[in-house]
């Protein structure tokens, strides 16, 4: 037999081979659409990665095995039935039910869930304990990790990274390189972006927005429509809310309040029991502290002293009048 014999010899019988596993492929899409699978989980070298990862709880690096998922019916738009989608360890990682999806090159893997209506795309990646559900989207290159929690309508996107017991719900926005960790919780409309660190206790919510290289930790919470960015601190039992906003430098710690449209920026500080509120401005390298009021752009020692001020005023009133 002729060398030319031989190539077309192999080549019939890997025609024939791949004719097989295409119709095994197509068979087995057939076979789990009539079982109500949304999708299968593919085999094959090609369809199989061992993927590299450093776990979280004890730092060190980690090999899982992924496989390739394939859609046995229409999800939506952009998923029909055959679609290759993203990367699972197993079927405990994406529910059947409902169109909750895993697209592109996502990964979820360990003990992630992605269930409800949830999408993970992109890169993103869902692993260790977390969960994924409702109407969430994770995309670009976003990690959800640890006992973390992505629900409602939240949107998740960037380099992002949500760990530790964090949650993210309602109808927030997580972007860019932020990081929402430890007990922190970030919910309603509130968004955050940049290089935020959202950690600790701390929560953001209403309508509120953190950006810049912002920090709120420890039990802080902001809220309303209250702005935070730059270099800020936000932490102790801090409340920032109404339409505050605090930027440059500035640190809100303490169980200070900054509410109204009061303002607090260049590297000034709020701490203690002090209050800034309704149109005060605190600049210039400012500390107020322990029991101190701002309001109106005056500021005013400490609520007793202005007690003891307002008793002497109102007796001297009364002794005139008499």
């Amino acid at each position: 037999m002729d060398l030319l014999k031989i190539i077309k010899s192999k080549f019939s019988k890997l025609k024939k081979i791949n004719a097989t596993n295409s119709t095994q492929q197509v068979s087995k899409i057939e076979k789990n659409e009539k079982n109500e699978k949304k999708y299968i989980l593919l085999e094959g070298k090609e369809n199989t990665l061992q993927h590299v990862y450093i776990d979280p709880t004890t730092n060190e690096q980690r090999t899982v095995t992924l496989h390739r998922i394939q859609y046995c019916k229409d999800i939506n738009e952009n998923i029909k039935k055959g679609t290759l989608g993203g990367w699972l360890e197993s079927e405990n990682n994406l529910s059947q039910k409902n169109f909750c999806t895993v697209e592109n090159d996502a990964k979820v893997f360990g003990n992630a869930k992605v269930f409800g209506n949830a999408g993970v795309l992109d890169y993103a990646k869902v692993y260790g304990n977390a969960e994924v559900f409702d109407y969430v989207k994770i995309c670009g290159n976003a990690g959800v990790l640890d006992y973390a929690k992505v629900y409602g309508n939240a949107k998740v996107f960037g380099y992002v990274k949500i760990c530790g017991n964090a949650e993210v719900c309602g109808s927030a926005g997580i972007y860019d390189n932020a990081e929402i960790n430890g007990n922190a919780k970030v919910y309603d409309n509130a968004e955050v972006f940049d290089y935020v660190k959202i950690c600790g206790n701390a929560e953001v919510c209403g309508n509120a927005s953190v950006f810049g290289n912002a920090k709120v930790f420890g039990n802080a919470k902001v809220y309303g429509n209250a702005e935070i960015f730059d270099y800020v601190k936000i932490c102790g039992n801090a409340k920032i809310f109404d339409s505050a906003g605090i930027y440059d430098n500035a640190e809100i710690n303490g169980n200070a309040k900054v509410y109204g449209n009061a303002g607090v920026f260049d590297y000034s500080k709020v701490c203690g029991n002090a209050e800034v509120y309704e149109n005060s401005a605190v600049f210039d390298d400012t500390e107020v502290y322990n029991n101190s009021a701002v309001l109106n752009e005056k500021k005013v020692e400490n609520y007793d002293n202005l007690l003891k001020k307002t008793l002497k005023i109102a007796k001297k009133e009364y002794n005139n009048v008499k």
